[in-house]
């Protein structure tokens, strides 16, 4: 991964650990997203603001990407026609 998708990887992890102290939970990328897509909405502790969405997308554009929790290989960069890819796929199967 490199230094522009490490960057967005930290920073959803610390939302993560905003919303949910005791660490990151499963899906947490479909659910920033789904911010990024719908706008903002409570998510644990943390209230989703304009400004946490416009920063994911920054980091997102800056690396023309997003991380996904892939389950063998754990938390990878995607390019984002992949991740679009992928979201429309599992978004049915998650509730945020």
């Amino acid at each position: 991964m490199d230094a522009a998708a490490q960057q967005l990887a930290n920073y959803m992890n610390e939302l993560a650990l905003l919303a949910y102290p005791a660490g990151r939970l499963q899906h947490l990328e479909f659910v920033l997203w789904h911010a990024v897509v719908v706008g903002p909405f409570q998510y644990g502790r943390l209230s989703l603001t304009q400004e946490h969405i416009k920063r994911l997308r920054e980091l997102s554009y800056s690396c023309n990407g997003w991380i996904y929790r892939d389950p063998i290989e754990g938390e990878i960069w995607v390019s984002l026609t992949q991740w679009q890819d992928i979201y429309s796929r599992k978004i049915d199967l998650i509730s945020l």
